[in-house]
């Protein structure tokens, strides 16, 4: 079966080639199965399996090789191989399953080389040069410029130790407040933005059960509730910040408290910047949604992607808060999986964050 997978107007095929590459040099012909998880926050992953004596399994190379992929055409996303393993079963079963990433989870295979120092840098330049730095270590180039650097007025002082991860660095700045939005594209384009939520498209068309959605399952956040935040750094050159939610004094579910230790910290702004970033992210943790999308929805008027705004139609038997709820809620798509196999099925399921009260 090839690995042209034809829903509706919609095709997705994959290719693999070296990662030294600008294209790829083999489409896959065949496979089992294919996954894809994509992500606003942490990246994506793609994995699929194929057989071990098809053309595939002979070209790729486990951490020098990349996967493409194409959705109608375009390129969609492009990912790193990252494991490969290998079954061979009683009747002549031979099989390869392949694990790739995209280029935003590579960061948390680099770090600082040499100490870095930024003093009044917009947060998007400081993500542009730290890049630019591991990519400019021996071997260490990954093919990635940049494209559009909003730094959306938000300067930064910000100091890293020799040895710091670089996935966690460009994570923590992002976590601030009024923090950036950043992703490498399948041409290996960097691109930063502005993290408020409003910068996201909005998406026209309702999550609504017995419509877009085959089901839905609503998780309340309180778990990760706080709403007031003590966050300390390296002893010698910060102190502890603390930060407390505006209206803590009138919250009838009272004081609240976390605390967050940044030990590689120096800055005693960054620390501040942090404790702020972290008391609005935990002193609003509003439900999760997990929405099984139908299939050929997805491929006609419902193709959600991380980032979108979207609208979810409130179940009329949704509990807690007791009393008649809200007709909708507003959210964020945080995480899509799509699923397919080699007859063409396709399942996707997705992960909305609320922002909105019921």
């Amino acid at each position: 079966m090839a690995v042209g997978v034809a829903i509706a107007e919609n095709v997705f095929t994959i290719a693999v080639g070296d990662s030294s590459s600008s294209l790829p040099v083999q489409e896959v012909a065949s496979f089992d199965t294919l996954s894809l998880s994509l992500s606003l926050d942490a990246g994506g992953e793609c994995s699929f399996t194929v057989p071990g004596n098809s053309a595939t399994a002979l070209l790729i190379n486990e951490l020098a090789s990349d996967v493409w992929v194409y959705k109608s055409g375009a390129i969609f996303a492009r990912y790193r191989i990252i494991s490969i393993g290998q079954t061979w079963g009683p009747d002549n079963d031979d099989v390869v399953a392949i694990t790739a990433v995209d280029y935003k989870r590579l960061m948390n295979a680099r770090h600082v080389q040499t100490a870095l120092t930024f003093s009044s840098v917009g947060q998007a330049d400081i993500i542009a040069a730290i890049i630019a730095q591991t990519q400019s270590q021996p071997g260490g180039s990954w093919g990635i410029t940049n494209g559009t650097l909003d730094n959306d007025g938000q300067i930064r002082d910000r100091s890293y130790a020799l040895g710091e991860n670089i996935g966690t660095i460009l994570a923590n700045l992002a976590g601030v407040a009024n923090g950036p939005y950043w992703s490498i594209d399948g041409g290996l384009v960097l691109n930063v933005s502005s993290g408020d939520i409003t910068a996201f498209p909005i998406q026209g068309t309702p999550i609504m059960l017995g419509g877009t959605a085959r089901a839905l399952t609503r998780s309340g956040g309180t778990g990760e509730f706080a709403n007031s935040v003590f966050v300390d750094g390296d002893s010698a050159s910060t102190v502890p910040a603390v930060a407390d939610a505006p209206g803590i004094t009138t919250d009838p579910r009272g004081r609240w408290e976390r605390a967050v230790g940044f030990p590689s910290v120096t800055e005693q702004a960054t620390l501040t910047q942090y404790a702020a970033g972290l008391v609005e992210e935990f002193n609003s943790p509003l439900s999760t949604w997990s929405c099984d999308i139908d299939a050929a929805r997805y491929v006609s008027d419902a193709a959600f992607s991380p980032g979108d705004r979207v609208t979810v139609v409130v179940p009329a038997t949704v509990a807690a808060p007791i009393g008649s709820p809200g007709f909708s809620v507003t959210g964020q798509v945080m995480n899509v999986a799509l699923s397919f196999t080699a007859d063409g099925s396709l399942t996707v399921s997705m992960q909305v964050i609320q922002t909105s009260a019921i």
